[in-house]
């Protein structure tokens, strides 16, 4: 970019490096912020690139509007239809919106996949899509296959713990969130979420205020959460949800 300010493709690239900053490293909302405003500057420049569309549909995703997530997604996948990392992000967006759409998130994790195999996030995002369907076993295959292309990340075995979830098992599903060394948001709300169906409220706290301590803004996936049920009573629950929302 210090060479070449108008290169738009390198503007997509910086857009993806805050927002991955902003998820794992620092949750100031200010690399948010350049996030947007290089992917933006990507799309002026070239109003077609499919990379720029990608980039600004992770901004929409980190600031957990998915539906405008897919919509940025889709229009990278008109002009690139190929692009398996387009087709991997989509079945994100799918998933994780409220409510999600799990047929289509299936459809576009199994396109990621056959155009990119060793794409294990992938393979994570069907797993979700098919759990959300009740499809189980299919689910469980799928995290099991991200594992096994990436025996280093701790993502496939917060997928397990969704699966765990799903099907009532939530000491289980304890057991491997207390095993995920990462502090992402995203992994802390799943942590709380295991402590809370399983009835430890307070650690189910503790974890809920480290999310949102995080960057954890994603407030309809907690509406809509049926582990959580055991705390929305809770006063000091609700203050930190009220705290948050204000924000």
């Amino acid at each position: 970019m210090k060479l070449d300010p108008n290169y738009a493709l390198a503007l997509a690239g910086y857009c993806h490096v805050e927002g991955f900053i902003y998820r794992d490293i620092d949750s100031d909302p200010a690399h948010l912020d350049r996030a947007e405003q290089v992917a933006h500057r990507a799309l002026s420049i070239d109003p077609q690139l499919p990379e720029a569309h990608v980039a600004l549909g992770r901004f929409y995703g980190l600031k957990y509007d998915y539906l405008r997530a897919a919509q940025e997604f889709r229009e990278a996948l008109r002009s690139q239809p190929q692009g398996a990392f387009a087709w991997d992000l989509l079945s994100w967006a799918l998933a994780y919106q409220e409510p999600p759409d799990a047929l289509e998130a299936e459809k576009a994790g199994r396109e990621a996949i056959r155009l990119e195999p060793s794409r294990f996030m992938a393979d994570y995002h069907l797993g979700r899509a098919l759990y959300l369907q009740g499809r189980y076993q299919e689910a469980r295959t799928a995290f099991e296959n991200a594992k096994a292309l990436s025996p280093a990340s701790a993502t496939p075995l917060v997928g397990l713990a969704q699966l765990y979830l799903a099907e009532g098992d939530s000491a289980r599903a304890v057991g491997l969130m207390e095993k995920v060394p990462r502090k992402a948001a995203n992994f802390l709300f799943w942590r709380a979420s295991a402590y809370s169906a399983h009835g430890d409220r307070d650690k189910a706290l503790a974890a809920m205020r480290k999310a949102f301590n995080a960057g954890f803004r994603d407030f309809a996936a907690i509406d809509a959460s049926p582990h959580l049920a055991g705390l929305r009573s809770d006063p000091n629950f609700q203050q930190l949800m009220r705290k948050y929302r204000a924000m």
